[in-house]
């Protein structure tokens, strides 16, 4: 399953950079990949966890209607949010920090990306806890023995990448 999705994170890195080299758009879609499959391991997990704790209830017939329910496709996704790439720019876009019932920060909540319930108070400390949580760093050098190593934050991406400069 994860080499169908791969074709397409490669296609991806190719397609915004197509003069990178060849060896590190395969190691970057390869990575994106392995990203998806984190994330998603996550949220089936919690959904797991989730209904295992529910007693189960007693079902009768419901009516089954014909009409589809709509959606709302302008909402994004997790994995949408997570990064846009605009030609020359690069922005980096976060979903905002979760918000209560009169529309302020919350300050103890479950994260939507690994489902572990957080104390956070800031929306900048929010973000960093997203980036930390999507391992967004990946080393770039060819002979590296972290080859699939998913960096959790800048720093430690940074200095591993000054340890292969030479």
């Amino acid at each position: 399953e994860s080499s169908y999705y791969q074709q397409f994170g490669v296609g991806y890195v190719m397609d915004k950079l197509p003069y990178l080299d060849p060896d590190v758009s395969k190691r970057l879609g390869r990575m994106i990949t392995c990203r998806r499959q984190v994330l998603h391991y996550r949220e089936e997990h919690n959904q797991k966890l989730h209904t295992s704790l529910v007693e189960p209830e007693i079902s009768f017939p419901k009516f089954i209607s014909k009409v589809a329910p709509e959606i709302d496709h302008s909402l994004p996704t997790m994995l949408s949010m997570a990064s846009s790439y605009t030609g020359t720019d690069f922005q980096v876009e976060v979903p905002s920090r979760p918000k209560g019932t009169e529309g302020r920060g919350l300050d103890c909540f479950e994260c939507s990306v690994c489902f572990i319930p957080q104390t956070i108070k800031s929306s900048h400390h929010w973000k960093g806890h997203v980036f930390q949580d999507l391992q967004p760093y990946v080393c770039i050098y060819h002979d590296c023995e972290l080859v699939d190593h998913l960096f959790t934050g800048r720093d430690e991406w940074y200095i591993h990448e000054g340890r292969n400069i030479g």
